[in-house]
């Protein structure tokens, strides 16, 4: 049999195991015709797996009236070239894979403003009129070699006057227009003969003699198939229609079935279904394709990305044009992932007054107010605009003038309803990857490029569109950023074989490329203890020395950029009292280039000993967040005039010797310039407006059960938990510029990812560009030190030996690493907790490289 199917959108339009693709005109506002090419293949190929072997679909109509209230979306455009270039990439699509596709509705349904499944839409469009639009894609399916047309029940007075007679029914149009003048000499197929735009005037039997004597090889749907079967049976008996106008129509059908192969196969092979029908390969073609497509109309005040409603009170508002109550689950699902402050509320055709009374209430009360609207196309419903009750309403919440982005989930013309709007996103329909890839716009989790494809006003023309970039991390599949998943998965084995040879008792790796994060796993458990927890991605680590580029360096950096920090200062500038022992001319960037001439570590915890008893130094190291007591603060104040007063080993400059007292300085220089503490001012700047909630100096105690344990610890007999395992910084209060910091591997993503956005995330700008790109370079030839950063070295690195040369990064003691290659705009956060129990363990430096190199190789290219 030749079974046929209306797969527009796929076969997830039928079966929720495959997928839903955007609507055509989501298509259009991609504009990319190799994307609809693949669609169009991918759709052919689930449709033959289960059988189907014409599918009704592209919708070639051009959707030049806005008060259409059937083809809408369904349309690529009100452009014919467009809508001819993307039916004709379809077409070709769909038959390169061994389905027919059926270019529909001819001559063209865009122009109507009634619904022929309810009545027959009645055009006075001329020849030339029709030629100049709607026939422009029909001629270009045939020169595509489309196989078959369907034609639409419209009556065109040009062509038959008053009668009336559906296009379907129509000598005039199919066979005079359509296969005399289009030149289509394929299998030409009715729309459904079930719908009103026929059986208002006609019966059954007469609307199948006439479809058949106009020129139709395939009645569809009928609505009493013997009826009509029996009618064209005496038709043929009487004369009225002949055996070789039935003949021509059963030898086309043949031949299709010939050309399909149906005759030496008829079967469909069931275990092949599952590989081919829903498989993630299609789902990723329909979100690649949704992420296209998203068109931002208007940003008033730049409220797009969202980013700074954090901490606000947020209200969502589904407009819905039917009385679901699921209506919006998805898209409210999607949002709670990223606001944790917001009220969700609906409103549909049941709603009253009250209802819209009590809902401005709201919104008055509301920071920003987020409106998405499910108005869709449907059949038999007759228009695609709000009813007048929900207009007035989303009027008088625009009125209010608060922050408002209203969201399209189908019909793209409400704005005409809604103009006032601070924000207006088209996602012109509500398939699942429509929705999710909505939500990722407007947070800048993907790049926003789409242009209308139909004008909505005077002033918003076709081809309108905001463009944003991406600038917030999105989770993706390994193989959308070049991935090959199952040399990625290698990591999982590579990790977990050396925690069992006891590298370390747990892990976060983390692998992020082109904004996408593509993995990101958790191992193992917090320690070697038979109970112990196991990690999980909240678990936070002590980062140890990477502390330096996620703090002091990162505080530097604004501040440079600021005009406020003078790196090629000397540090007595800001600290006079440094200048001791011939320290006076050593520069701020020598502190950061590691080159001053101090020692590597000042070792002044033991020092610190005489300058306090014992009973206060076990509470200090216990409890570092007790540490600012009277008792205390004169022993702190002394080892600070301590590390100012350290002397030189080597002359400033001639060398590089890694110096802890130097990040130090660091961190006390931009404590001195903001007035604040070094935890206070990044907390401030960056962790809490990257939403970075993970991350923080000194823990609280009801943290600490969350943080992996480092070194076991002699003074209490435990190991060290949510306490900074580095004796220096625990002695100074556990903040300081050199190490002290806690985080996990998501966090730490965020930052990195903004480093590589050229210092803007979730579309705020953090850092300059010039600033990031100055502190990440190599800053001379006596060593890989940047500003801060370190860089790769050519032989020998932690970072492996395939991340490229301008690669920058950091290590931490406690097992911890971060590594950003900027030419393949990848990074990889690897954390550990290898110092436990013990910091003789040194496997960590083997699987380092390893794990780096193994990243680069599960890159396809």
């Amino acid at each position: 049999l030749l079974i046929s199917a209306d797969y527009e959108n796929g076969l997830g339009m039928r079966l929720k195991e495959a997928p839903a693709f955007p609507t055509n005109m989501a298509f259009g506002a991609a504009g990319d015709s190799l994307l609809v090419y693949k669609v169009g293949n991918a759709i052919a190929r689930e449709a033959r797996a289960i059988g189907v072997t014409q599918n009704y679909a592209p919708v070639s109509d051009v959707n030049d009236n806005p008060e259409n209230p059937i083809i809408n979306v369904r349309s690529y455009g009100e452009d014919p070239n467009l809508v001819a270039k993307l039916a004709s990439a379809f077409i070709k699509g769909t038959q390169d894979a061994g389905v027919i596709a059926t270019a529909k509705h001819f001559p063209g349904h865009g122009n109507t403003s009634v619904d022929s499944h309810a009545e027959l839409p009645v055009l006075n469009s001329t020849y030339e009129q029709l030629d100049k639009v709607e026939l422009v894609p029909f001629r270009a399916d045939v020169k595509a070699g489309v196989k078959s047309v369907m034609v639409a029940h419209i009556a065109f007075e040009s062509f038959e006057g008053q009668n009336q007679i559906p296009g379907s029914l129509s000598h005039k149009i199919t066979t005079d227009l359509l296969q005399d003048s289009v030149h289509f000499h394929g299998l030409i197929v009715t729309d459904a003969l079930n719908m009103k735009g026929v059986t208002n005037k006609y019966s059954v039997a007469e609307a199948a003699v006439r479809a058949v004597k106009a020129g139709a090889d395939i009645l569809l749907m009928p609505p009493d198939i013997e009826v009509a079967l029996n009618a064209l049976v005496r038709a043929v008996q009487r004369g009225e229609i002949s055996k070789e106008r039935i003949d021509y129509s059963v030898k086309k059908i043949l031949l299709l079935k010939s050309e399909l192969g149906l005759n030496k196969n008829k079967f469909v092979n069931i275990d092949d279904i599952s590989d081919i029908v829903g498989i993630q390969a299609h789902k990723l073609l329909a979100e690649k394709a949704a992420r296209r497509s998203i068109t931002i109309i208007k940003n008033e005040d730049n409220i797009l990305p969202l980013q700074y409603f954090q901490n606000k009170k947020v209200l969502c508002i589904t407009v819905s044009d039917n009385c679901d109550p699921t209506t919006g689950a998805l898209f409210s699902q999607e949002l709670s992932s990223r606001y944790h402050n917001v009220n969700f509320q609906q409103v549909n055709p049941a709603s009253n007054k009250l209802d819209f009374d009590s809902l401005l209430v709201l919104a008055k009360e509301s920071d920003i107010v987020i409106i998405p609207a499910y108005v869709k196309v449907r059949a038999g419903k007759g228009t695609v605009d709000f009813p007048d009750n929900i207009r007035d309403f989303l009027t008088n919440i625009a009125n209010l003038k608060k922050p408002t982005v209203l969201i399209s989930f189908g019909n793209p013309y409400i704005l005409r309803s809604s103009p006032n709007v601070s924000a207006y996103v088209c996602a012109y329909g509500d398939q699942p990857c429509s929705i999710t890839a909505a939500v990722q716009a407007i947070f800048s989790e993907s790049p926003v490029s789409g242009k209308l494809p139909i004008s909505i006003s005077d002033s918003i023309r076709i081809g309108s569109g905001l463009e944003l970039p991406q600038t917030s991390l999105r989770y993706a599949e390994p193989i959308e950023a070049g991935f090959s998943p199952v040399r990625l998965a290698r990591l999982d084995s590579i990790v977990n074989y050396w925690i069992a040879d006891s590298a370390f008792p747990g892990a976060q790796l983390l692998v992020a490329k082109d904004g996408k994060v593509v993995y990101n796993k958790a191992f193992g458990t917090y320690d070697y203890s038979p109970y112990s927890r196991s990690v999980d991605l909240n678990t936070m680590y002590d980062l140890a020395s990477v502390t330096k580029v996620v703090a002091t360096t990162l505080a530097a950096m604004k501040l440079y950029g600021e005009g406020k920090l003078d790196i090629n200062a000397p540090v007595v500038k800001y600290i006079p009292q440094f200048g001791q022992n011939g320290k006076q001319n050593i520069l701020v960037r020598n502190l950061l280039e590691h080159n001053s001439g101090l020692p590597p570590d000042p070792s002044h915890y033991l020092w610190y000993t005489k300058a306090i008893s014992q009973t206060e130094l076990d509470t200090l190291l216990k409890h570092p967040s007790m540490f600012i007591t009277a008792n205390l603060d004169s022993a702190h104040s002394a080892m600070w005039d301590t590390l100012y007063a350290t002397p030189l080993v080597y002359p400033t400059g001639t060398k590089m010797v890694y110096s802890d007292i130097g990040m130090l300085i660091v961190g006390k220089i931009i404590e001195k310039i903001t007035g604040m503490p070094l935890s206070d001012y990044v907390t401030k700047n960056f962790y809490k407006p990257l939403g970075m909630i993970h991350t923080m100096f000194t823990p609280p105690s009801q943290l600490a059960q969350f943080c992996a344990p480092t070194e076991y610890d002699s003074i209490s007999g435990k190991l060290l938990q949510g306490v900074v395992h580095d004796e220096n910084a625990r002695s100074l209060g556990g903040a300081v510029g050199h190490a002290g910091l806690f985080s996990n591997s998501s966090d730490l993503a965020v930052y990195l990812q903004m480093l590589l956005n050229g210092g803007v995330y979730d579309g705020r700008r953090y850092l300059e560009d010039s600033v990031i790109a100055l502190f990440t370079k190599r800053q001379s030839e006596l060593s890989t030190r940047g500003l801060g950063w370190d860089t790769k070295s050519p032989e020998h690195s932690s970072a492996g030996h395939y991340f490229s040369a301008t690669s920058f990064g950091h290590l931490g003691f406690t097992g911890t690493s971060v590594w950003v290659d900027p030419v393949r705009k990848l990074f990889v956060v690897f954390l550990t907790n290898r110092v436990c129990p013990t910091r003789n363990n040194q496997k960590i430096a083997i699987v380092r490289p390893a794990i780096h190199d193994a990243v680069i190789e599960a890159l396809k290219n």
